[in-house]
């Protein structure tokens, strides 16, 4: 383990085979040059993968503007849809972007349901300092996978 700015890696180029990101993708206030920075350091033919809260769609009324709002005043998580993730991860250079909506699989209750409350109506330490209660969020998991081209 390494601690190092995502956009500013420590390593040499082509260093890895695969590169992760769960949940972490929107704590970047570049994202773009996150994902440059991360097609440098991967091999040719490599993968990056990433599991994030992503907007379903803009947001289209005030409340859903005012939850996004707070999910970044509160957790600093700058919320992206899957459209400008992709369209970032080709900008980087990255092929083969392929967006899969995990909604039938995860969803944003789990996380409120486990990590906020330890039972109904009852919150964790973390839950009290963490809890907003979001009524209109457009947020489902999805995970976006990508390669870097394999060399000619």
């Amino acid at each position: 383990v390494q601690r190092a700015d995502y956009h500013k890696l420590p390593y040499a180029d082509a260093s890895f085979d695969l590169v992760l990101f769960l949940e972490s993708m929107g704590y970047s206030p570049a994202s773009p040059l996150l994902f440059r920075e991360v097609y440098r350091v991967l091999k040719p033919g490599a993968t990056i993968y990433l599991k994030e809260p992503l907007l379903r769609h803009p947001p289209v009324n005030a409340r859903q503007s005012a939850e996004v709002r707070a999910v970044f005043e509160k957790y600093r998580y700058k919320m992206h849809t899957g459209d400008e993730v992709c369209a970032q991860l080709q900008a980087a250079g990255f092929t083969q972007v392929v967006y899969c909506d995990l909604s039938g699989q995860v969803s944003t209750r789990d996380f409120f349901e486990s990590a906020m409350f330890a039972s109904p109506g009852a919150a964790t330490e973390f839950g009290a300092a963490h809890w907003i209660d979001f009524q209109e969020l457009p947020v489902a998991y999805a995970d976006i996978k990508a390669r870097k081209e394999s060399a000619p």
